[in-house]
């Protein structure tokens, strides 16, 4: 294991067919699932086309196809790599994401002279079990986006204008049936906000959510480790609610986020696996303060494990997705307490 002293450098490790490319961390921005494409006509070669992230256009790029891979079918564990590059961003689609790993100086061999050397690879990490080779993300997107038949920024140009335009179109990667048409504005007077409504998609950056935490899920069993350690340092009063053998602590937590990630785009599944949670954890002994610092201390802890890559719009994503999961586990507890009464 390197020293924090030896680590020069951190690739994010992707999936491409059977090998692993890294893309230096300090270029990612984030990694969204899989979405619908735009397709471009006479776009660059490698450029698959457009992609609408909150509301920015960004182009595509199929890191397969630079690499000389074959085309492959998109599972769910495709991704879109954002990187940056010249001041702008772009998405690279790779098959998969491993982790993030760090790395001395030393593990990173030139391929200078090997029969496997490319032009979009800057070096090589020969490990005990793998190799993984250290992708070039700029040389990329430099023939990715700037050859082809056509040039990038005029592309842009017309996209963007015909969004101002109005013409905001979802994008498709394929022809689609035209859908039923169903009206979901009517209310009514009686209409009131509920847990789900609390939980619905709408009111949280489930995209967002759902990329971050792919990111992090690698390096969950070390993530949890250091939560509970950052816990019971910030709040030293909490360690009597657990267990003294938190093995099984750790487990259920690292389970309980992906449960909770993994129906963010299902309230109604999220909102009953929460009230569950809620009534358990009364039997628990929790209260609303030991949610607040839980949840400040697990932002934190995330904030550490994802280092460059976080922000302040991942600050405020989970900041609320941890306020909305509070909500409805603290509802049960309310119901609880109106019923003793």
């Amino acid at each position: 294991m390197a020293t924090q002293d030896e680590i020069t450098r951190q690739l994010v490790v992707t999936q491409i067919a059977n090998t692993q490319c890294g893309i230096d961390i300090s270029a990612v921005h984030e990694l969204i699932l899989m979405q619908e494409i735009t397709p471009v006509p006479k776009s660059p070669r490698n450029m698959l086309g457009m992609i609408n992230v909150r509301g920015v256009l960004l182009p595509v790029v199929d890191l397969r196809a630079c690499l000389g891979f074959p085309p492959a079918p998109i599972t769910s564990d495709t991704r879109i790599v954002l990187v940056s590059c010249a001041e702008k961003k772009i998405g690279l689609v790779v098959d998969s994401v491993a982790e993030v790993i760090a790395l001395p100086n030393e593990a990173f061999q030139s391929m200078d002279g090997s029969e496997a050397e490319s032009p979009y690879l800057r070096s090589v990490v020969r490990l005990e079990d793998r190799l993984i080779l250290d992708i070039d993300h700029e040389r990329v997107v430099q023939d990715g986006l700037e050859t082809g038949p056509a040039g990038l920024s005029p592309l842009l140009e017309a996209l963007e204008a015909s969004i101002e335009d109005g013409a905001d179109k979802p994008v498709r990667l394929v022809e689609e049936e035209e859908p039923d048409m169903i009206d979901e504005t009517t209310t009514t007077e009686s209409d009131e906000p509920t847990a789900e409504d609390d939980a619905d998609e709408g009111g949280l950056n489930v995209e967002l959510l759902e990329s971050s935490f792919a990111l992090l899920a690698p390096q969950g069993e070390q993530l949890v480790a250091r939560f509970y350690e950052r816990l019971f340092e910030t709040a030293p009063a909490v360690r009597s609610l657990f267990p003294d053998d938190m093995t099984d602590q750790k487990k259920a937590l690292l389970g309980a986020l992906g449960t909770v990630v993994s129906t963010l785009r299902t309230p109604e599944k999220l909102t009953a696996h929460l009230q569950e949670l809620g009534e358990r954890h009364i039997g628990y002994g929790a209260v609303a303060a030991h949610y607040d610092v839980v949840a400040e201390v697990l932002v934190a802890t995330m904030a550490e494990f994802a280092g460059d890559v976080w922000n302040d719009e991942l600050q405020t994503a989970w900041t609320a997705a941890l306020t909305a999961v509070k909500d409805i586990m603290l509802s049960v507890t309310d119901k609880a307490e109106l019923a003793a009464a």
